[in-house]
């Protein structure tokens, strides 16, 4: 019985014409821009949202922590997981994931269900972005990395400018009356395009020595944040009881049994 033999992604991109791996950059590119826009697109929208959910300050700041919390502490994970799983795949299930969750911010009919969206949507982008570093290093030799990074840190300053101006205009025009939601659905024609195409145009495999998850430092990592951010939150806003006290000294002994895993780990 013959073999059935894996390539790495190394090795598929290696037949990639000039034009295939721009149509890849490209898409890539589209995804690194929609993570990038997400981070800032919010802050202007938040009167309109307090006015339309009636959203208090915590709620305010879940939206604009919470993303970058739940992406922060799944970016590790998510490269690791396309070292394994490979890069083509990760990077799809992140973007369908984001675009899914793009939709739930765009209908949310209360503050709690936008929290959770915007949430979910951090943690498809730490499966996203991470791919989008590892298939540049795939896809390019080494001497052609330096301007392909020069290209992708440009545009990080260009989409984190653009995110305040581009929502501040979708507001504006209110379009179909639908007030903040556009900045948030605009994800999804982005979106859909970089899964089509990406599907088409990616290369498959994966790394050719990948490392293990690292499941039980994800999950002592999340709970440590956790238990930190959320008193931080909602302890100002309840007036400080004593359980977001409680819950912040609970984090204390979480951190230096992170530390000491991860230098067993390096051992």
């Amino acid at each position: 019985m013959a073999q059935t033999t894996h390539l790495s992604a190394q090795e598929h991109a290696a037949g990639f014409t000039h034009r295939a791996r721009t149509i890849a950059l490209i898409i890539v590119a589209l995804a690194f821009i929609m993570d990038l826009l997400d981070n800032t697109i919010v802050n202007i929208a938040i009167p309109s949202i307090q006015s339309n959910l009636g959203a208090s300050y915590a709620t305010i700041q879940w939206l604009i922590a919470g993303y970058a919390l739940t992406f922060a502490t799944l970016l590790i994970t998510g490269g690791r997981m396309g070292d394994v799983y490979g890069y083509k795949k990760v990077f799809m299930a992140g973007v369908g994931g984001f675009t899914l969750a793009s939709l739930l911010c765009g209908v949310s009919w209360n503050s709690h269900v936008l929290i959770a969206a915007r949430l979910l949507q951090g943690a498809f982008a730490a499966l996203m972005v991470p791919q989008v570093m590892s298939l540049m290093q795939v896809m390019f030799k080494p001497h052609e990395r330096g301007g392909i990074m020069g290209i992708f840190g440009a545009l990080a300053g260009v989409a984190a400018t653009l995110g305040p101006v581009i929502g501040g205009i979708l507001i504006h025009f209110n379009i179909a009356g639908l007030d903040w939601r556009p900045i948030f659905l605009i994800n999804i024609p982005v979106g859909l395009f970089a899964l089509f195409a990406g599907a088409k145009y990616l290369p498959d495999g994966k790394s050719p020595h990948p490392l293990k998850l690292d499941v039980f430092g994800t999950v002592l990592i999340t709970a440590a944040l956790f238990l930190l951010v959320f008193p931080l939150i909602q302890g100002r806003e309840l007036g400080w009881p004593t359980w977001s006290f409680v819950l912040m000294a609970l984090a204390i002994p979480i951190l230096p049994f992170i530390c000491m895993v991860a230098a067993n780990k390096r051992a």
